[in-house]
């Protein structure tokens, strides 16, 4: 809005006072409203003054303001607006007041009989202690123009001029009054606070006098001298009173025979304490807050607490607004402070509605549908009436005196009039523009509205009396309000919040950064919402007070019912109507004064009045005298009856010399208990109260319970027992299992169910008391301990052997999964009993572990403490007695009931020799009740004494739980929960507050309201020293542009020194977690039941330094320390492998992409391990094969992560402030962002970017970007993080080749590209492609392989040539001519066997078997098998532990030969292929079919005759052996480049070697780079 200045006003006379006023005070167009404010706004500010005789000034407000001083005090130093006459009676009120103290009358003096004030007190004497004149009263200036008739002539609410025009006081911008001097003085006094703006000093701070320095307002008077000519402590009380003067508890000095009177002229009530004498304010005078006062008729004043409005009735209210939800009309309380109290249903209509307004005093609802049709109904009623108007509505506001509706059609281009109940309507107003707002304030009768591109314009609600009210303009998406409380719009400007005051025609800033809205305002409040939410708000702290959440929320209407016209009481029945038709309290007729204006409440009364309190009346004479006099020996009655009888009457007892009797407190009395529940004490007796449900017994001491008989619930074995407390009568509710036990229960009066805990069964059911239906609630579980929270409807129990508190619904079914949450684990060790008060949001229970205690805690788990430590010896069943405010529990070990009060104190016990072994305990009224498991017996007795025990049941089964069932011990009250919107478990909290949790396997959102499992919902881990912190990516998007820490979820660990790396799998809802330089990985599961304890699922060697798991498959991956390498395990953390470790140097990061089957890692070697090699990244598949560098020009990479795709690879280089990517394939490499400082981690997920920097001055940052954006956000955290990671559902989707069943493999299953590969912890070998076996034991002469599959002789180790299956007997070898052992091997990919470099295959010779024509004999000599024959598919009979049987490979055509070397026959033996069979023919010494058996001693002559056959055949194989090495002779001398593209052909198949250089050619490369590494190779 521009501002502008104020238009012309209505011409209407204004008073000689309101001229004389000067600028400041105006004349007002609109007619006085009468109670145009909250009667039920705090209490004043003064207190104020209360006299039986003679009218008192109240104490000062501020302790530096003595009485004698009025006007501004001199260090409120802001700017005053000119004032003419007042300005000068405020500079001379100082010096009136010290004249007018000097007089020595006035209030001071004081008569015997009658209430005498001041004759002639006008407005000059009560200007001199800084109050307003009131008839021939004072009353405070902050009475005047409050809306709330004070003086009995109306004349405080005679407000055309401003503050009636009263010299001392000050007009707020919302039209109260205050004193001139609480300006600037550092308080807020306004419920705008407008009286301290534009002060000299900021911050609601005080000025020194004579000096620019600003003090804090608790710096004046605090004894201490802060200005440097101490005016801060010059106008300061005095720590004594002078003499005749009394002192009050706030340091206030009054008139020594002001004590006791009755009235409470300190103003904290100090002067009367103890003084015994009845007052106004009896009990039910007011429903509140009741003030004595002199100036009202009845003798007191209603008032309420803030936030609260006082009716016209008398009595509070709570603040009330209506809204509308999508289809729904929901009517909210707000108490106290702005505690939401209820959300009620009004209406629940078919179709959507949009809510026009609300007229309260007809009980009318205004609505209209989609198509702008007009419809009313009534209250709760379904039934709508519809109005018809010729154009369709879309704005519309009630006038409640007449209940005419004043509307906007949807063109926006007219303001239309409807008679109610309709259809008269008429046009006010129309326009060429379009009408933005239409504002009614009926109590004023004024009508303002807002066109655009025009300023503020009001009429008469006939249409008359137009005219401009304030030059300024609104945009269109001007949010805008008016508050009939204060006479004031509010609206929304850019990101601030103004207010327009019509009483003074000004504006002011209430907020410069304001972006929440605004929807309605009133009072204390201010009321904004949106689709989502509904936000009740502070408007003089503009803090946050209630949040309400709900789909598709509408208009918001605020139900002014404190703002209604003065009209002719309705007097109730315990109040007189006065002729003048007012109310008033009946115990005042007849009481000897006029409460009635009129006087008509003492009209017709017999005898004499009565005497005011504190005075009795003369016996024959009947003048009342105080009651102090009495026995003073002095005559004071005429007929001397004062003196007649000075003994103490009973209840009363003589007091110092005798003479005066004073009343004996019965309720005090030490050992005295008078009363049953609440003890008054009266004059000379006492009298006995009853709580609400309670009656008092004739005997006038006893309450006993109303409504229904209270019913015993006991537990006798398997059947739920009721006996009637007052019929005696039994019955069975409904017999269970009988081999089952229950242990406990708990009932609810509300749905009319029983619950009950069976320990055997593991459940907890429930029983209709109506229908007798019956079912589980909950299975699976080993509940000890139940109880039910009948107010936020949700069952609670304590499971001791889990050591842990938890909470389901009420009304949850059991479908065969939990539901519940777990309130409490911790350090809980075995809780036994349990007990609940909703009202309080608080929870009791016993601890039977080594040190039983009592503790206390929220309903949620919050505010935990123990409650009572020690002395309990087994503590086995809790009870609350909310009536004592005691906690009663029964004690198995030392055979007593014990109590004490909610605090902990005051312990006592009931040890009586009939207490034996008390399992249960209730208590309901005088008595408390227990089950004893020895005897078999229900008892009862007195609760305090342990008298009148009796024995009520008596069984042969063993009686465990008990309940009482009453209505007064489960109360209804406003559930907080049903205001809190939580997704699914809603918790109460102390003080009635609500917390929303989760079911197990679930977490709340960011909202605080939702749950979701953690896959619905992307997060980033942050990892400190010992706590993870969750975030979700959402919770951030709304703190955009702001530093501080989004909300998140904090996960402490206790037992864990330095966190180091963690991963999280989002299905299975598992972290996995190592610590810094520990070789242990953790696992915890948060599904289980969300405890923060974590088990070790796999050690090795050194110290994991880096984990990444499988989502997958479930494999874990990690880099060790010891010896550098990259191992895998299973899920499980079985049969840890060595899956890298050749040529690692300094490994410190990886990365996994399941679905691809591929993995990168980071390798930190340092400069000059192999003359020009550093960092690299490199790439492989998940199962160690197709090893690549992929980077090698960064000097630390950290943070590798994958894209969402897995196509793209992401890191970090610290060294350079980089944040880099390249493709999986090498190519598009990107530097995402460059010169960072500070640069430390990084990672990515969800198209999103994380990267943390660090300032010494400043701490750690959290920087985050989407991934294609430049736009870079941040917060910081106190922590040193030491990790992070992203997740999300989408982030851990797809398959690879072991994500199912294991890929088939019976141990562990590594996924690459093309499927998988199956292998096998150490001591087993691979049996085919998918089983491990044990492996073979080689004989010490042989060299066994790592995989265990094969044993070739040691001379095989290191020539260059892969004999072993895996290729280890060439691992860690130097070669000659090379300067470093570089692998000279592919590992063999699955289904190929690959050649080796610089090696050739040898030669084999071909027979034909003699007796069999056309079969080939392939043998072999005792040399190694060539390592291509073979496809790693068809190696069955390669394989360990051979059976001996000729094994076929699946295709034999794809293959002419099958692999045979001496290793089939153990080295002991040539192998001979036959067809499609491998054969052995053995050495001398060895047999068996692979020559595996050492054999018997043997005959001669056949020793002989082996020796000569195997002479030949060595002969022949050794001959053909030497010409096949001349054959191939140039083969064996080729150059490496020439071995690198040599090509086998088998079968017509070709199978290629991969190149030698493993350097991976990316565009980045340099071109020189490449050629060395080509040529070095």
């Amino acid at each position: 809005m521009s501002r502008g200045s104020a238009g012309l006003r209505c011409p209407r006379p204004c008073s000689p006072a309101a001229v004389a006023a000067g600028a400041q005070r105006s004349c007002l167009c609109s007619p006085r409203s009468g109670r145009h404010a909250s009667r039920g706004a705090a209490v004043p500010r003064q207190p104020p003054p209360r006299a039986t005789r003679g009218t008192r000034s109240p104490p000062p407000r501020r302790p530096w303001l003595l009485a004698a001083r009025g006007g501004r005090p001199p260090w409120a130093r802001g700017p005053l607006p000119a004032m003419g006459r007042p300005a000068l009676l405020l500079l001379l009120s100082p010096t009136l007041a010290a004249l007018g103290s000097l007089g020595g009358s006035g209030a001071g003096s004081r008569e015997l009989h009658g209430s005498t004030s001041w004759s002639d007190a006008d407005a000059t004497k009560c200007n001199m202690t800084q109050q307003a004149a009131c008839g021939d009263r004072c009353i405070p200036v902050a009475w005047l123009c409050n809306g709330e008739q004070d003086c009995p002539d109306g004349t405080d609410e005679q407000c055309e001029e401003i503050c009636h025009g009263h010299p001392l006081a000050w007009q707020c911008d919302d039209g109260k009054c205050i004193l001139f001097s609480w300006l600037c003085d550092g308080v807020g006094d306004c419920s705008d606070g407008s009286d301290e703006v534009n002060c000299a000093c900021p911050d609601r701070k005080i000025q020194c006098l004579g000096s620019p320095r600003c003090l804090d307002a608790w710096q004046i008077c605090d004894a201490r001298r802060d200005c440097e000519d101490g005016f801060d402590e010059a106008f300061c009380l005095q720590s004594h009173c002078p003499a005749g003067q009394w002192q009050c508890g706030n340091k206030v000095c009054v008139v020594e025979s002001w004590r006791c009177d009755g009235v409470d002229d300190c103003g904290d009530s100090s002067d009367e304490d103890a003084c015994g004498i009845q007052s106004a304010c009896v009990p039910g005078s007011c429903s509140h807050l009741c003030l004595l006062s002199p100036i009202h008729p009845k003798g007191y004043k209603c008032v309420c607490p803030e936030g609260m409005f006082l009716l016209p009735s008398g009595r509070c209210s709570e603040f009330k607004l209506v809204f509308s939800s999508g289809k729904h009309l929901y009517l909210l309380k707000v108490g106290f402070l702005g505690a939401a109290l209820e959300k009620t249903l009004l209406q629940q209509l078919p179709r959507d509605v949009y809510l026009l307004d609300i007229d309260w005093k007809r009980n009318l609802v205004y609505w209209t549908n989609a198509q702008g049709h007009l419809f009313y109904s009534t209250g709760y009623s379904r039934e709508k009436q519809g109005i018809w108007t010729e154009r369709s509505i879309c704005a519309a506001n009630v006038d409640m005196p007449t209940g005419h509706l004043y509307w906007l059609p949807c063109d926006r281009t007219a303001i239309l009039k409807t008679r109610a109940p309709g259809p008269d309507t008429r046009a006010l107003h129309s326009s060429d523009g379009i009408i933005l707002h239409l504002l009614l304030d009926w109590p004023k009768r004024v009508l303002y509205w807002v066109e655009s591109g025009k300023h503020l314009q009001s009429m008469a609600l006939d249409g008359t009396c137009g005219r401009e009210v304030w030059r300024g303009t609104w945009a269109a998406d001007t949010q805008m309000t008016l508050d009939l409380s204060s006479s004031s719009i509010l609206w929304t400007e850019g990101q601030g919040l103004h207010g327009l005051s019509l009483l003074k025609n000004r504006t002011y800033p209430l907020s410069k950064a304001w972006s929440a809205g605004l929807a309605a305002a009133h009072g204390p409040y201010l009321v904004t919402a949106n689709k989502t939410a509904l936000v009740l708000w502070s408007r003089r702290r503009l803090e946050t007070l209630t949040v309400l959440r709900g789909p598709n929320l509408g208009k918001v209407v605020i139900v002014t019912e404190n703002l209604v016209l003065p009209v002719h009481e309705k007097c109730s029945p315990a109040e007189f109507r006065c002729k003048n038709g007012r109310c008033v309290a009946s115990a005042l007729r007849c009481d000897g004064r006029a409460d009635c204006r009129d006087g008509s409440d003492e009209d017709g009364c017999p005898g004499p009045p009565q005497c005011p309190p504190g005075e009795v009346r003369c016996q024959q004479s009947g003048e009342c005298v105080p009651a102090e006099w009495l026995c003073d020996h002095d005559l004071d009655c005429r007929d001397g009856s004062n003196e007649k009888v000075c003994t103490c009457e009973p209840g009363f007892e003589p007091e110092g010399s005798g003479r005066v009797c004073r009343d004996v407190d019965e309720c005090r009395e030490p050992g005295a208990r008078p009363c049953s529940q609440t003890c008054v004490n009266t004059q000379g007796s006492y009298r006995c109260i009853c709580q609400p449900g309670y009656s008092l017994e004739p005997d006038g001491h006893t309450c006993r319970a109303t409504g229904a008989e209270p019913v015993l619930l006991i537990a006798i074995q398997f059947n739920l027992f009721l006996y009637g407390l007052r019929s005696l009568k039994e019955d069975i509710l409904a017999p269970t299992d009988k081999h089952r036990i229950i242990s406990s229960i708990d009932y609810d009066l509300v749905d009319q169910k029983v619950f009950w805990a069976d320990v055997s069964a593991e459940s907890i059911k429930w029983i209709s008391m109506d229908t007798k239906k019956q079912g589980p609630i909950v299975q699976g579980i080993k509940p000890d301990c139940i109880a039910t929270d009948w107010i936020g409807r949700n069952l609670y129990w304590t499971d001791g052997t889990a050591g842990r508190i938890l909470a389901i619904q009420l009304t949850a079914v059991w479908r065969g999964k939990a539901e519940y949450t777990v309130v409490l684990d911790g350090d809980l060790i075995q809780p036994r009993s349990l007990a609940l008060d909703p009202l309080n949001g608080l929870m009791y229970w016993s601890e039977v572990g080594e040190e039983p205690q009592i503790e206390q805690a929220g309903m949620d788990g919050s505010s935990r403490k123990i409650l009572i430590p020690q002395g309990l010896g087994w503590p086995s069943s809790i009870a609350l007695d909310h009536l004592s405010g005691k906690i009663f529990w029964s004690d198995d070990k030392f055979h007593c009931i014990g109590s004490a009060n909610l605090d902990g104190t005051g312990i006592s016990t009931l040890q009586r020799t009939y207490i034996k072994s008390p399992f249960s305990v209730a208590v309901f009224e005088d008595e408390v009740f227990w089950s004893e498991t020895k005897t078999g017996t229900v008892q009862r007795a007195e609760k305090t004494t342990g008298r009148k025990r009796a024995v009520l049941l008596k069984r042969s089964g063993q009686p465990y739980g008990l309940k009482i069932m009453h209505e007064v011990l489960q109360p209804r009250t406003p559930n907080p929960c049903l205001v809190a919107g939580c997704s699914h478990l809603c918790l109460l909290s102390p003080p009635s507050k609500a917390s929303c949790r989760c079911p197990v396997g679930l977490l709340l959102a960011g909202d605080g309201l939702n749950c979701a499992p953690l896959q619905e919902a992307a997060f980033v881990f942050l990892l400190s020293s010992a706590v993870i912190m969750q975030i979700y990516l959402k919770d951030m998007e709304v703190l955009q542009g702001q530093a501080a820490l989004p909300e998140h979820r904090i996960l402490p660990f206790t037992t864990v020194n330095q966190l180091a790396s963690v991963d999280y799998l989002v299905q299975e809802k598992t972290l996995y977690l190592s610590e810094l330089n520990r070789g242990d990985i953790g696992l915890l599961r948060l599904k289980e039941s969300g405890r923060l304890s974590w088990r070790k699922i796999l050690s090795v060697a050194g110290a994991v330094i880096d984990l990444a798991v499988d989502w997958l498959s479930g494999n874990i991956y990690w880099i060790d320390s010891e010896s550098p390498h990259i191992g895998v395990a299973s899920a499980k953390g079985q049969y840890p492998i060595v899956l890298l470790s050749e040529n690692l140097h300094r490994p410190t990061s990886v990365a996994l992409h399941p679905p691809a089957g591929t993995m990168c890692f980071v390798d930190l070697a340092s400069q000059g391990d192999d003359g020009r090699r550093g960092s690299s990244i490199e790439c492989a598949s998940m199962d160690g094969s197709r090893r690549k560098v992929l980077w090698q020009k960064s000097q630390v990479p950290t943070g590798l992560s994958f894209s969402d795709s897995g196509t793209r690879l992401y890191w970090a280089d610290p060294g350079r402030g980089l944040i880099e990517s390249i493709e999986q394939d090498g190519s598009s490499y990107r530097a995402e962002r460059t010169g960072i400082q500070g640069l430390q981690l990084f990672t990515c997920g969800h198209s999103r970017m994380f990267w943390t920097t660090v300032d010494g001055a400043q701490g750690t940052k959290i920087w985050y970007s989407k991934v294609e954006l430049s736009e870079d956000q941040w917060f910081q955290v106190d922590q040193k993080i030491v990790d992070m990671k992203i997740y999300s559902k989408f982030s851990q989707q797809g398959s690879n080749g072991c994500s199912k069943d294991n890929g088939g493999c019976s141990h562990i299953c590594l996924p690459n590209p093309e499927g998988k590969t199956c292998k096998c912890p150490n001591g087993s070998s691979l049996a085919g492609t998918s089983k491990c076996t044990e492996a073979v034991r080689c004989s010490a002469l042989l060299h066994s392989c790592k995989d265990g599959q094969r044993c070739i002789s040691k001379e095989y180790v290191c020539d260059g040539r892969a004999d072993c299956l895996d290729g280890s007997d060439e691992m860690g070898c130097i070669y000659p001519n090379k300067t470093h052992s570089t692998q000279m091997f592919e590992k063999p990919e699955p289904g190929k066997r690959q050649a080796l470099k610089a090696t050739h295959p040898l030669q084999t010779t071909k027979t034909t078997v003699a007796g069999q024509p056309g079969r080939e004999v392939t043998k072999y000599p005792l040399r190694k098998a060539l390592a291509t024959l073979i496809p790693a598919g068809e190696r069955k009979a390669l394989e360990t532990k051979e059976r001996g049987e000729s094994v076929q490979p699946k295709d034999s055509q794809g293959v002419k030969h099958q692999g045979c070397s001496s290793d089939f026959c153990n080295g002991r033996g040539l192998c001979t292929v036959e067809g499609e069979l491998r054969r052995c023919s053995c050495l001398q010494e060895y047999g068996g079919e692979r020559c595996e058996e050492v054999a018997r001693q043997l005959s001669p002559g056949y020793v002989a005759l082996s020796g000569t056959l195997a002479s030949a055949v060595v002969l022949v194989a050794l001959g053909a052996f030497a010409y096949f090495r001349r054959e191939h002779g140039l083969k064996r001398t080729s150059t490496a480049s020439s071995r690198n593209l040599t090509c086998y052909k088998e079968n017509g198949q070709e199978e290629e070697t991969l190149m030698n250089s493993e350097t991976f050619v990316n565009e980045v490369y340099d071109e020189q780079e490449l050629l060395t590494s080509l040529q070095t190779d």
